[in-house]
């Protein structure tokens, strides 16, 4: 059966509140049906055709103050009752101090314009165009292309359920296509790469030749690319490599990071950490990102949360849990899985743009690094802050662009950079995952590169 027909798993849900009312259970229910297609070219010729579908279904049954979780991938009768078993077994083991309580709010939110249903028409030989013009298109652009080392369309699709016996029931679904393409071109006895990544909710936006040609395009910029000098440097972080620095803060907004002792910024609500020109906010409502939803994982309705308005830390994310034991704001930020204990996590991470476009930020001092990408975080301590990451980018000199830089990396603290943001441009892109966020400029950063 497909997992697009979601009868079944309704009528699991069903049955086992049923048994919960006959056995006087206190039991929440959450499913999860999941399909993706991934098809890639290489040497012009489809090396990957996949699609796979999963499905499973978990409940958490509470006893006082025991707790316990069970899972299952099938939805037949004895595999439900028996992971009703295995969770009344687990909650005579599991005794928590704090306890996510079961409720029954009003009817649970709805997001319709999180599923596209016309990416579900789009035909399998469209798709397979869609990853071959990639390819094509990017060997196509200039002969030193010499391959395309990934050329990949893919999409997903997924829906979430969640219920109690206390009468909450809620299910939103959501869907996703991209392209992707990365590129080699050679430089003298080595090789450079470059690409470029989109994601829609509409197959009509995804355009492979130009995203083939845009990966080609930045590609050959890194050609000749040399180490730039040691010292301290203006920086102007680009619009994707923003992205993964507030992604690295991200999670420093959690109560459960905060509890545990792991966020540098524990004890510090209120205290201004950040750039005045910062301003950051928790958006589950934002259409085209990654995270969005109508309500979270322990089915209450999502809000809006400003995690950084003007600098100071405004809020953290909490569950129900959390904000009780550390008498914090209720955010709706619930995160876990049929198969998994109660988390936290963001939704959309959203950073409020200035008003300076990307080329006024290069032209703010007389040598500007411009970084395109950070070549892994391996070397973010994330408990401290601290970090010392290979980078690649552009040397700006005057606003115009010099030459590509490489083998260098770049070390400071995450909160000392973030409170040393100058400005905020206006150029956010499309998300590809659940931060969104404009290039920023800093100034006065260690950069280590030639001796």
């Amino acid at each position: 059966m497909s997992l697009h027909d979601t009868s079944a798993m309704d009528q699991a849900i069903d049955h086992l509140l049923e048994l919960a009312t006959e056995q006087k259970m206190d039991l929440e229910v959450m499913g999860a049906q999941r399909s993706s297609t991934a098809i890639s070219f290489n040497n012009r010729k489809m090396d990957q055709f996949s699609f796979s579908e999963t499905r499973s279904i978990g409940v958490r049954l509470i006893a006082g103050k025991n707790e316990g979780v069970a899972y299952t991938e099938s939805l037949d009768p004895d595999s439900l009752a028996n992971v009703l078993d295995e969770a009344r077994a687990n909650a005579k083991m599991i005794r928590r101090e704090w306890i996510s309580e079961l409720h029954s709010p009003p009817p649970l939110p709805e997001m319709a314009e999180l599923f596209n249903p016309k990416l579900d028409e789009v035909a399998v030989a469209d798709k397979i165009a869609q990853a071959e013009k990639l390819e094509s298109a990017a060997l196509a652009y200039d002969p030193r292309i010499t391959n395309v080392a990934y050329a990949r369309y893919g999409d997903g699709r997924q829906q979430m359920w969640i219920a109690n016996s206390k009468g909450l029931r809620g299910s939103y679904k959501m869907n996703v296509c991209y392209s992707y393409a990365r590129c080699m071109a050679k430089d003298g006895d080595n090789a450079v790469m470059g690409g470029e990544y989109e994601t829609h909710h509409d197959f009509a936006n995804l355009d492979g030749f130009r995203i083939g040609q845009i990966a080609a395009r930045k590609t050959l910029e890194r050609v000749g690319a040399e180490r730039p000098d040691t010292g301290r440097y203006t920086v102007v972080f680009e619009n994707r490599v923003a992205e993964t620095l507030i992604g690295m803060v991200a999670g420093y907004f959690s109560a459960k990071a905060i509890d545990d002792k792991t966020s540098p910024l524990a004890g510090k609500l209120g205290q201004k950490l950040f750039s005045d020109k910062v301003t950051l906010t928790d958006d589950p409502f934002f259409k085209h990102g990654a995270a969005s939803r109508p309500f979270d994982d322990e089915g209450y309705p999502s809000q809006t949360t400003t995690l950084v308005e003007g600098g100071k830390i405004n809020a953290f994310l909490t569950n129900s849990v959390l904000a009780r034991k550390l008498k914090l704001a209720h955010t709706a930020s619930a995160d876990r899985s049929p198969s998994s204990d109660l988390d936290i996590s963001p939704t959309n991470v959203i950073v409020k743009p200035g008003t300076q476009d990307a080329a006024a930020l290069l032209a703010a001092d007389a040598k500007v690094i411009l970084v395109t990408d950070i070549l892994g975080t391996a070397g973010f301590r994330g408990t401290s802050g601290d970090f010392s990451i290979p980078i690649e980018g552009h040397l700006y000199e005057n606003g115009k662009r010099v030459r590509p830089l490489k083998d260098f990396l770049m070390s400071g603290n995450i909160l000392q950079l973030m409170a040393g943001i100058e400005a905020v441009g206006n150029d956010a892109l499309a998300p590809i995952g659940n931060v969104v966020c404009p290039s920023l400029l800093v100034r006065d950063l260690n950069i280590a590169g030639k001796a």
